[in-house]
């Protein structure tokens, strides 16, 4: 309580000390949000919420249960969360992996497995943003998508060897009692709810990059990597725009990406909170995830690139 205290203390000092850099970072924290997170995650999380309140984690299931337990070395009912995970983008894996778990489907233990590697980049994401937008080649497309998701799966398979399967006989999935009457109109006063915890964590980290985008005692790699370790857009954005060498380019953004920042971690947090999952394992899964990439990377651009 008392460090939280400190910080909320601090962050009001830096708020009277540079307020015209305060209010830039709130303006573009909230125009991200609403020009790129909105109509890129309102979407895929009002359908999410649709799902879970249609039953749709069975037809999942059914569909692909199979497969992704063969794969990931995980239950059946873990299918719907995981292809969301790897499909819709942050936060939503983290948010399909509680709302699973909420629903009786897996089990503590399945879900902060599932943790460690269903929270990733939207393939949309890689491809507009990352690719197209800031390095500009349509030949990295591949490459990143190679990249990005072969570490991820790299990382669920070593979290494997710690995690013991559940039989799908050991999970119950609970009885949904809620009224099903009205059920569309809660799903869009849920999604909007997430959307405005989403935007609130984006300003904020926005406004701390601001502060840090001001230090004099910091290299310009230094910056980036700052800002990119606590918001992973504006990161990218700032590494697109400097004079490093196209390899270092590469690098360095797939694994701001894989990471995801601290905005995503606190993104992370808020769908998770009060379900008794495990932060520790997110974050953990997150960096073994970005080394990973790095030394997949380093691999691409020494050998492969060209």
């Amino acid at each position: 309580m008392k460090k939280s205290l400190l910080l909320t203390l601090l962050f009001l000092i830096l708020l009277f000390i540079f307020p015209s850099l305060s209010v830039k970072g709130a303006k573009e924290g909230l125009l991200l949000w609403f020009n790129t997170i909105i109509p890129t995650l309102f979407p895929f999380i009002l359908i999410t919420n649709i799902l879970r309140e249609l039953d749709g984690i069975k037809f999942f299931q059914r569909i692909f249960g199979s497969i992704i337990q063969k794969i990931f070395r995980t239950s059946p009912n873990s299918s719907y969360p995981i292809i969301a995970g790897f499909l819709c983008g942050y936060p939503m894996g983290a948010k399909t992996i509680a709302d699973t778990y909420d629903g009786g489907y897996i089990t503590s233990g399945e879900a902060n497995y599932l943790l460690t590697f269903c929270n990733n980049p939207s393939p949309m994401f890689i491809i507009n943003f990352i690719v197209l937008t800031n390095l500009n080649d349509t030949a990295l497309i591949l490459p990143f998508f190679v990249i990005i998701y072969l570490s991820t799966y790299l990382n669920a398979r070593i979290h494997s060897l710690t995690y013991k399967i559940n039989t799908p006989n050991s999970i119950r999935a609970a009885e949904c009692h809620e009224e099903k009457a009205g059920f569309f109109d809660r799903c869009i006063t849920s999604s909007f709810e997430l959307l405005c915890k989403i935007g609130g964590y984006l300003i904020l980290f926005s406004m701390l990059n601001q502060y840090i985008s001001k230090l004099p005692m910091l290299s310009e790699i230094n910056k980036i990597m700052i800002s990119g370790f606590l918001e992973q857009t504006t990161g990218i954005t700032l590494l697109s725009q400097s004079a490093l060498d196209i390899k270092v380019k590469i690098v360095l953004s797939i694994v701001i990406t894989c990471f995801g920042g601290l905005a995503i971690t606190a993104q992370t947090y808020s769908v998770i909170q009060g379900k008794g999952l495990s932060i520790k394992k997110y974050l953990l899964g997150k960096v073994l995830n970005a080394l990973l990439a790095l030394i997949l990377s380093l691999i691409y651009v020494f050998f492969i690139y060209d």
